[in-house]
């Protein structure tokens, strides 16, 4: 590879120089280099990137403005070259990501302004080229695959260059963490003429990622589904050759260039494949397996944030710290601004933030961590500040004891490093009209949406109509399972909780999974309405006992939907009947108590006259479970026990019916004096 700094003669850039002569480039990644090479003159341009690398996609600009491509083939899920025309909006904006969903799985395919993928279909729509994404559908693998997580799959996994036991020895031998540091070393951090020199740049990109196809074994990418993909990405560039099929006159040079983007860690099999064409250049036995014929699912265009782009939250592709690598993609592509300009703008910003936190800086502090970080920059051969040189810049000059990034620090970085508002889809592209639906809801209520951060807010529920409304909204949202909206604290119904108090505290948060939750929804319930009315056929249908009966009735009010509490009252009444357990039994009336209290800060229509009606039969029932409770002989102690915490409770229910019945005015919950 060459140098990513200045060429001062030392080899290799990094904290530690090379040592001797360079090491013979390997056969196989030697004949890759020239496979690039010569297909490039031949007009098919095969680009090996890192998704979601600024360095990647500004090289990437340059070669799409040299070559003028009629065809752009991307890495990702065929089935999404339905979606282009909402990905080519000028209304979109990038953080954005398209979602598959399949029993039980989620896939996310996620796109920054700064992703070479999103460059290539923005630049193929402004400038009329064929755009296609050209990889094996989103689901399949679903179950298996390596780039899984709790939040659902990425289908830009690196895990392979993250294992590489060849970048770990190139990470030793310049003097770097980890591999993110070698990508960033070698790549990001060079100067912005040497990444628009992009056959050089393209050629080091293949060379880093061939060290890492060098120590991969080939039963992993079997069994992985590596292979399966590149052969599906390899049969849908072939088609696009002249004469590359069974029996032509060979893979020739096409019409027009093509560019091909994909993550580099695949770029060695395509190349492969091209050589190995019936009739190119070298052709050899072809052994990819045979692409999968058979079609994907449909995707949606979803907003996404930098939260979950984000490698140090777990995220399986990309760079850590995606917030500040927008703000170096800015940098790069702003004529005039220098690697001293981004430095300053983002030690500024974090001040800024640390400010805010009530940690306030001098100047003098800015100032050295600047220069510190274009020093530890310059040290390193780098002709740009790079990610470690700022956070390195930032722990010498701003901690002084061993905190490190933690605390207000920690924060601020984080606010500056990480933190984006979701992106942007217009409205009637992509999502289904659940989404839209539901967004305009919370949006009248005045819920925050710009971001994907957790929001506060407490609830005077019991007096502020308003605010009831905003609850009943939440409410719905936590009933759905839409991850939305959950309660923290203060007068919980649900819960049982917190009687005696007037405010409700409830957090929510509008997050990507949130939106995949919605569109998985959408399959069956085109509105909010009619989600909540098939959760609650769900709900029945799993023949609850009265115990939870009573809380769904509970829970429908406090939604305010109270016209569809009939359906529960309706299992309510006989599951009560049925009950023979003193204790169980006035368990359940205390919870329709809980409904019939709270009217104050509820509109229970007719669930409360039934709730009412309900409780009066129980009690009933209630004096003939006490007589059989009478008389329990001393070898049943045990039982015993259980009939006094039962009595108790029967007895703490019968004070709350009184209380009621003397005075509907009066305060209610188990703090209220008894009469």
């Amino acid at each position: 590879m060459r140098t990513a700094g200045p060429r001062d003669g030392r080899g290799a850039v990094g904290s530690a120089p090379t040592a001797g002569p360079p090491a013979p480039v390997p056969p196989g990644l030697a004949r890759a280099l020239e496979s690039q090479r010569t297909w490039g003159r031949r007009g098919v341009h095969l680009v090996p990137i890192r998704h979601h690398s600024p360095a990647c996609a500004l090289a990437l600009s340059a070669l799409l403005e040299e070559v003028r491509p009629a065809v752009v083939l991307i890495e990702g899920p065929a089935e999404y070259t339905d979606l282009l025309p909402a990905l080519q909006d000028a209304a979109t904006v990038p953080p954005v990501a398209v979602l598959s969903l399949g029993e039980g799985a989620a896939s996310y395919y996620p796109l920054a302004e700064f992703s070479p993928e999103w460059v290539a279909l923005r630049w193929a729509g402004a400038s009329g080229a064929e755009a296609a994404f050209i990889d094996r559908g989103a689901l399949f693998g679903a179950d298996d695959d390596a780039g899984a997580g709790a939040g659902g799959r990425t289908l830009q996994a690196e895990y392979h260059l993250a294992r590489s036991a060849a970048l770990d020895a190139l990470a030793a031998r310049l003097g770097c963490r980890d591999h993110d540091e070698v990508w960033e070393q070698l790549f990001e951090d060079r100067a912005t003429a040497d990444i628009r020199d992009w056959r050089g740049f393209f050629a080091d990109t293949l060379a880093w990622s061939g060290l890492a196809r060098l120590d991969a074994e080939p039963e992993v990418l079997e069994a992985d589904g590596t292979r399966a993909r590149e052969a599906v990405m390899a049969a849908a560039l072939l088609e696009r050759l002249p004469g590359s099929g069974v029996g032509g006159a060979g893979a020739g040079a096409p019409d027009a260039p093509i560019v091909v983007v994909t993550g580099a860690f695949h770029t060695p099999a395509l190349l492969d494949a091209l050589d190995s064409a019936p009739g190119a250049p070298d052709a050899g036995a072809p052994d990819a397996p045979e692409p999968d014929p058979r079609p994907g699912t449909r995707g949606w265009l979803i907003r996404y944030d930098f939260a979950r782009l984000d490698s140090l939250r777990g995220y399986g592709a990309g760079m850590p710290s995606p917030g500040l690598w927008r703000r170096a993609w800015r940098a790069r592509t702003e004529p005039g601004t220098s690697g001293r300009d981004f430095a300053a703008g983002v030690v500024l910003d974090v001040a800024a933030a640390l400010r805010g936190l009530g940690q306030p800086l001098g100047t003098a502090q800015v100032e050295a961590a600047v220069e510190q970080a274009l020093g530890l920059a310059a040290l390193r051969g780098r002709a740009w500040p790079g990610r470690t040189d700022l956070l390195d810049a930032l722990r010498s000059c701003l901690v002084k004891d061993d905190a490190g990034l933690s605390g207000n620090l920690g924060a601020a970085v984080a606010s500056v490093f990480a933190h984006s508002r979701p992106g942007e889809v217009p409205a009637g592209t992509g999502a289904p009209p659940l989404v839209a639906e539901v967004r305009e809801r919370l949006a009248a209520m005045r819920f925050m949406l710009d971001d994907a951060l957790e929001h506060r807010t407490a609830l005077d529920t019991a007096r502020k109509p308003r605010h009831r409304e905003r609850r009943e909204l939440l409410a719905a949202m936590r009933f759905v399972g839409s991850g939305f909206a959950w309660q923290t604290g203060g007068a919980d119904l649900v819960a049982g909780t917190g009687a005696g108090q007037f405010v409700e505290e409830w957090a929510y948060a509008w997050t990507p999974a949130v939106e995949a939750e919605l569109v998985r929804a959408a399959e069956r319930a085109p509105t909010l309405d009619a989600l909540i009315r098939a959760r609650l056929a769900e709900r029945l249908g799993s023949e609850p006992g009265a115990e939870a009966l009573a809380a769904l009735l509970i829970e429908l009010v406090v939604m305010g939907e109270s016209g569809l509490a009939g359906a529960v009252c309706d299992a309510l009444e006989p599951a009560l009947a049925d009950l023979s357990g003193l204790g169980a039994l006035a368990e359940v009336l205390h919870r329709l108590m809980d409904l019939v209290e709270g009217s104050g800060r509820l509109s229970p229509g007719r669930a409360a006259e039934r709730s009412r009606a309900m409780v009066r039969r129980g009690v009933a029932s209630l004096a003939e479970l006490v007589a059989e409770a009478a008389g329990l002989e001393d070898d049943e102690a045990a039982d015993a026990v259980d009939a006094v915490d039962a009595l108790m409770s029967v007895r703490d229910l019968l004070v709350r019916l009184g209380r009621t019945a003397a005075d509907p005015d009066a305060p209610k919950g188990p703090d209220a004096p008894a009469p």
